[in-house]
């Protein structure tokens, strides 16, 4: 990804990563190589049970109750870890109810 266009933009979202600690930590470092930080971090979050009855309802063969599962844990155990730690860094962290 190409991080020297942003020192000029006031604003950028970035959608959908970083998705594990390791990669928060090196985003961190490239906004900080061009001045900038994290001020915001949103959170769409979808309870469990929502989750997994949205994802039955796509009716794809990979779409399991153990594949469920275990793509729920692999959520609980890593991307969680990103929110913890913009969490603590971040200036704003809004949580979104994306059950509705």
């Amino acid at each position: 990804a190409r991080f020297d266009y942003m020192s000029n933009d006031p604003d950028i979202v970035l959608g959908g990563l970083p998705r594990l600690l390791e990669e928060a930590e090196w985003l961190d470092g490239k906004l900080k190589s061009v001045g900038r930080k994290v001020n915001l971090v949103i959170e769409v979050f979808v309870p469990q049970a929502v989750a997994e009855s949205r994802i039955a309802a796509r009716k794809r063969a990979d779409d399991s109750a153990a594949t469920v599962a275990r793509k729920w844990s692999w959520y609980m155990d890593k991307t969680a870890k990103v929110l913890e730690h913009y969490g603590s860094i971040a200036h704003q962290a809004l949580c979104i109810d994306g059950s509705k």
